[in-house]
């Protein structure tokens, strides 16, 4: 008899009459497997047709984002997702419909909004916001209420970017989605 720390053996217990015999798992134990197997497959596939579903990417062409995005960045974005104050979001572009806009929402249906000398003011307050400082922050907007269903949106890079100042609000359901945080 052979002895180790953890299985102890007879010589007699390793010759059968055929040597080729593999013990076989029983069938239940074949059931589990096989279900364990089609169910995880299962959650591949509904993770996968989700993914597909939900996600879309979309190429940073611009300098308009800097410096969330830079020029060639990769933004993924839910489309499934409702667009608030801070989100970025993905639209058609108001004035060239064939070309899409990735930009900050600043100020959603119902909101008061301005923005005066490089300042987000957002209901009657100067919202704290770094990305709108600078020498250049482009145009300015008089105090203007943002109709129901619409987002006033801006580029983080104010002073190049065509944003809501040209091309005034963009209906909500116009949204493509909204960029994905990592």
């Amino acid at each position: 008899m052979f002895r180790s720390a953890d299985v102890s053996f007879a010589v007699s217990d390793l010759s059968t009459s055929d040597p080729t015999t593999v013990a076989k798992p029983s069938a239940g134990k074949r059931r589990v497997r096989r279900t364990a197997t089609i169910v995880s497959t299962a959650a591949v596939v509904l993770i996968a047709l989700v993914v597909i579903c939900a996600v879309d990417s979309y190429t940073m062409l611009g300098s308009s984002m800097r410096p969330t995005y830079d020029p060639g960045a990769r933004i993924f974005v839910n489309r499934f997702a409702t667009a608030e104050v801070g989100d970025i979001v993905v639209a058609p572009s108001p004035l060239d419909g064939d070309r899409i806009v990735i930009k900050r929402v600043v100020a959603a249906g119902g909101d008061t909004f301005a923005f005066t000398d490089c300042q987000v003011e957002l209901d009657g307050k100067v919202v704290v916001d770094p990305l709108g400082g600078g020498d250049s922050c482009g145009g300015g907007v008089a105090e203007m209420t943002i109709p129901p269903g619409h987002v006033f949106v801006l580029g983080d890079n104010r002073g190049a970017s065509e944003d809501s100042r040209d091309f005034g609000t963009i209906a909500a359901d116009q949204i493509v989605g909204v960029a994905i945080r990592w």
